[in-house]
């Protein structure tokens, strides 16, 4: 005791040189791994529709002047649209052609067909466009490929869908704008450019998704056809809230000049958040798309939600990845409009309602690009030979996967058999093993979706000088990331030059500093497990060390993943020991505050807290406790207020109210077609049995999560403090009550909450072993194993997928994703069940007699 109070003073000083040398350095360190750049106000341009300067030439829609070809087709005319609809017969052949003729159609003045349209089951459209036959004609085209040309009896057709190999998907979600520059795409027949063409030929073939809710019938809906002169689309100041284009899409440019900046040192962008507010109806379903334009080409990445609006925030902020990139057809408005604005390195931001939605109206507040020295792996053509990958996919299966858990089972076992050793070599080995378990993988392994952003927190804070970018949850770990990257930043501005291993988008020694966080929270948890095993089964010691330690759901999460859940784990830990094993509620307070900086989960540990210091002792001393909490929560949360460039306020009340940054997302799987590319939009709700609801088309609403979840523990609490007044005078189980209220709350929390990922497991696990020193049960071990080898092997290697997490390079777990679904969705079911099993039994040991448990 005294030889700590004297490091105390030493270990202030260290903190407080240490501290200010991090903040004498922020922003001021070059060569960092990555770089922000922030757009706003009049650096955003908003896309504009004027039809002032657009000349346009009607195409008849009048049912009778159509000649209508295929089996059980009707056609009729309704509110001036021609609607098309029959009975499909056959899958492969066209459901119906569609022929208007005697039209004169000038592509020279008008070189733009223009269509409105929407179909039932989705469908393809094909236009083609016909000229007269005649001799000379047919001798010029009989060498085309006859995909693009063809020929009747009286006409040569010139399908204009095939000759850039770009689909019209249509489906009935939405009315599709279709614009077609046909003079650009005729121009390769230069010849033919000043004849007149004099049919238009409209063709609509199966695309493979029937609705629901409409057997094999089929309904096309034709509601405008023109011809354009020019393309009405303009660029003006983002000068406030802009308004939908045709196709009732919200479209926002960044110019290129505006972030050229960054491209020589910074070249590779990795993600973007963009900030709004928007005017639209309740429920209406949207999505975001992020646009860059490349040698006339659009190139787009999409959020990864499909959001339906609540009303509930005036402000919103989401964050669109730069993955899993898609070209999108020009033949759609806005994005021939859009290509025509664009320059080459502009990027564009659109904003695209989904099933019949109407977004009214979009304020773009600003525009943040985070670029990169790494490239995402994606777009890396991999010279990774098959060989390579099998060998790193099998050293990262046995290193973190097979072997650990062998070594938890052996433990097991050896437990039982009574050979396992319990004295301090014993468990020193133990500490020794699992510590090298995590260092072997650390530098050349990555989730890098994550990992990647957890390590530029260091680099654009030292580098750009910004606290917590990026960051989509409470602060906590903001300042504990920077802290310890802090010498890898000074090793990068001294020069150093970091490598990438195998096709990993993240620097191998980058990545073990963005790891180091999330390992000193797995010895932190070890050690005041020990400390608990050793006042409650010091028998036990070695056990609790070797089931924390050779464990592959811990070694992934902080070895691979390197997730801050350890240290949130740790926190809460630190919190019950300073409650149960050493009264102390000085210290108890700081590390339940901690954990509520890293997670607002840990808020619940101040119920257990109060309880104690009121039972304990008195109100007066309830309210210092409280003060202590709000004076450290304050001093870490103000310097975000002052910090506009980080979205840490606003993202936290996000995730409290829909569980991700951003609104409420769509909760059932859902297809839909946008700018001809059929779009899955599926949540991967994680471990958890919603999982599989999803996979069945079912889904759970808001009085599940937020509303079922705040009145289950609200009753949890209620019962928690009827319990804790009838213990009053049996600490034991008093202790039981305060050890186990936490995991009780994680539990409810994880039955409840839209998306558990799989980091979210180790609460439970590190908590379970907490619940078994306090309560001797011999259950909480086997769910323990169950859930460690079920979560953290099998489930990470059919949906994390090992080759991924060791070489970048993404695959098919299983080689079948239907397959990886059902096994990752079943993980989940079995993962809620012990869950639920668990907390059926802590409630049942709270229901006992105090005397029960002396």
């Amino acid at each position: 005791m005294k030889q700590e109070k004297k490091m105390l003073p030493l270990l202030f000083i260290f903190l407080l040189l240490y501290g200010t040398c991090i903040a004498f350095c922020r922003g001021n360190l070059p060569n960092q791994t990555a770089a922000l750049l922030s757009v706003v106000d009049n650096e955003i341009y908003s896309v504009v529709y004027d039809a002032t300067q657009l000349s346009s030439m009607p195409i008849s829609l009048d049912m009778n002047l159509w000649r209508i070809v295929g089996k059980n087709v009707t056609i009729e005319n309704v509110n001036g649209e021609m609607i098309l609809h029959g009975i499909i017969n056959n899958y492969s052949e066209p459901l119906f052609t569609a022929t208007i003729r005697d039209v004169r159609l000038n592509f020279l003045n008008f070189p733009y067909l223009h269509a409105v349209i929407s179909g039932d089951p989705d469908v393809t459209i094909n236009f083609a466009i016909g000229l007269e036959s005649n001799l000379t004609l047919r001798e010029k085209f009989k060498e085309v490929n006859p995909n693009i040309v063809k020929e009747d009896e009286n006409y040569i057709w010139i399908n204009l869908s095939f000759l850039d190999n770009g689909d019209i998907i249509i489906d009935h979600q939405r009315d599709h704008v279709v614009t077609i520059n046909v003079k650009q795409k005729i121009s390769q027949f230069n010849e033919i450019l000043n004849l007149n063409f004099t049919a238009l030929q409209i063709s609509a073939l199966y695309a493979g998704y029937l609705s629901t809710d409409n057997n094999c019938h089929f309904r096309i809906e034709i509601k405008s056809l023109y011809l354009w002169n020019r393309l009405p689309y303009y660029l003006r100041v983002n000068d406030g809230e802009n308004s939908d284009l045709l196709d009732q899409s919200i479209v926002f440019v960044v110019k290129e000049k505006s972030i050229n900046q960054l491209a020589d040192a910074y070249p590779y962008l990795q993600r973007t958040y963009v900030q709004y507010s928007l005017k639209a109806p309740q429920g209406a379903l949207y999505t975001l798309f992020l646009v860059f334009k490349s040698n006339e080409t659009l190139i787009a990445s999409r959020c990864n939600f499909l959001f339906s609006h609540s009303g509930l925030l005036d402000v919103i902020g989401t964050y669109v990845d730069w993955r899993q990139l898609m070209l999108l057809n020009p033949n759609f408005d806005p994005i021939g409009g859009l290509c025509s604005v664009m320059d080459d390195g502009d990027y564009a931001i659109i904003f695209a309602p989904v099933n019949r939605s109407r977004l009214e109206s979009i304020k773009l507040y600003k525009v943040e690009f985070t670029f990169s020295k790494a490239q995402y792996t994606e777009f890396i053509l991999p010279s990774l030979s098959e060989q390579t990958l099998l060998a790193a996919t099998l050293f990262i299966l046995i290193t973190a996967g097979i072997l650990p858990t062998s070594i938890l089972l052996v433990l097991i076992y050896m437990h039982i058999k009574g050979s396992l050793k319990n004295n301090k070599k014993g468990v020193t080995k133990i500490l020794i093993a699992g510590s090298a378990f995590r260092l072997i993988v650390a530098p050349i392994t990555a989730f890098t979706n994550d990992l990647q952003i957890f390590a530029q927190l260091g680099a654009l804070y030292f580098g750009s000088g910004i606290l917590g970018a990026q960051w989509v949850s409470l602060p906590g770990f903001v300042y504990i990331q920077i802290a310890t990257y802090f010498p890898y930043a000074l090793l990068r501005a001294a020069g150093f030059q970091d490598f990438q291993f195998l096709a990993l988008s993240i620097f191998a020694i980058e990545a073990f500093f963005a790891k180091i966080p999330s390992i000193l929270g797995d010895l932190g948890t070890v050690f005041y497990l020990r400390k608990m095993s050793q006042k409650y089964m010091p028998e036990k010691e070695a056990l609790i060390a070797g089931l924390y330690m050779l464990n592959p759901l811990t070694i992934y999460i902080s070895g691979i993943l390197g997730q801050f859940d350890t240290i949130f784990l740790f926190t809460i830990i630190l919190s019950l020991y300073h409650l149960t094993a050493k009264y102390d509620k000085v210290k108890a307070t700081i590390f339940s505050s901690l954990s509520l900086i890293i997670n607002p989960v840990g808020a619940a540990t101040f119920i257990p807290l109060l309880a104690k210091v009121k039972k304990k002792e008195n109100l007066f001393t309830v309210i210092k406790i409280l003060l202590l909490a709000l004076s450290i929560l304050s001093a870490l949360m103000l310097p975000f207020f002052f910090e506009p460039k980080s979205p840490v306020l606003l993202t936290s009340y996000e995730r409290f109210l829909t569980g991700i940054p951003g609104e409420a997302f769509y909760s059932k799987q859902f297809s839909f077609y946008l700018y001809g590319l059929i779009i899955s939009s599926s949540v991967g709700y994680g471990l958890t049995f919603r999982f599989m609801l999803e996979l069945l088309g079912h889904e759970l609403g808001a009085f599940f999560y937020p509303l079922g979840t705040l009145a289950a523990f609200f009753a949890l609490t209620a019962f928690f403090i009827y319990q804790m007044y009838r213990a009053k005078n049996v600490n034991v189980h008093e202790t039981l009550l305060i050890g186990t209220f936490m995991l009780c709350t994680a539990i409810i929390f994880q039955l409840t909450f839209p998306t558990i990922y799989d980091q979210f497991v180790i609460w439970i696990a590190g908590l379970l072993l907490v619940a078994y020193l306090l309560s001797k049960g011999k259950s909480f071990i086997m769910i323990f194993t169950i859930i460690s080898i079920a979560t953290g092997c099998i489930y990470v290697a059919v949906w994390r997928n090992y080759v991924q997490l060791i070489s970048g390079v993404e695959r098919v777990s299983l080689g079948n994703p239907y397959l990886s679904n059902i096994i990752s969705a079943s993980i989940g079911v079995l993962y809620s069940a012990m869950l639920m099993a668990v907390l059926i039994i802590i409630l049942k040991l709270w229901l006992r007699k105090p005397k029960e448990q002396q």
